[in-house]
């Protein structure tokens, strides 16, 4: 009677121990693969074999550090500019940039939310309809004869 027990919960030791593994085998080998995807340039992916796709996501990696640094680069350059234009301004124009920025940003998150409530009342609307019963069709009138 106690056997049937003890091997159940065996199974289940053993399915834990082989779950918990899991994620550490699957891992490394999901990883490799990601490496090996990219995106092809437009045109390329119905004239290129295999061994050429992987090249060109070969070197697409290559390319990818140097390129996200540069663009790291960059976005800190336009923040410096973006500080040096806005001391140029007295404090009274940067009060009134600082008032319209707010309103912009106001304005752009109350299109959202209408535009998320349209989608909600547009999305009732439909399963109202489709709850709705059919209309029953009218059979045409008959045309008199004269």
């Amino acid at each position: 009677m106690n056997r049937p027990v003890e091997s159940w919960r065996w199974l289940v030791v053993c399915a834990a121990v082989v779950l918990g593994l899991a994620p550490g085998v699957v891992g490394p080998l999901a990883a490799q693969e990601k490496k090996l995807k990219g995106r092809l340039p437009p045109y390329y992916g119905d004239i290129v074999t295999e061994q050429q796709r992987s090249a060109i996501y070969a070197i697409q990696a290559k390319y990818d550090t140097q390129i996200n640094n540069l663009k790291a680069q960059l976005e800190l350059l336009e923040q410096q500019r973006d500080v040096e234009i806005e001391n140029v301004l007295t404090p009274l124009q940067k009060e009134a940039l600082r008032k319209r920025r707010a309103d912009a940003t106001a304005k752009r998150q109350k299109a959202a939310l209408d535009k998320k409530a349209a989608g909600a009342a547009a999305g009732a609307a439909a399963a109202a309809a489709a709850k709705a019963p059919p209309m029953e069709a009218k059979a045409p009138a008959a045309k008199k004869a004269k």
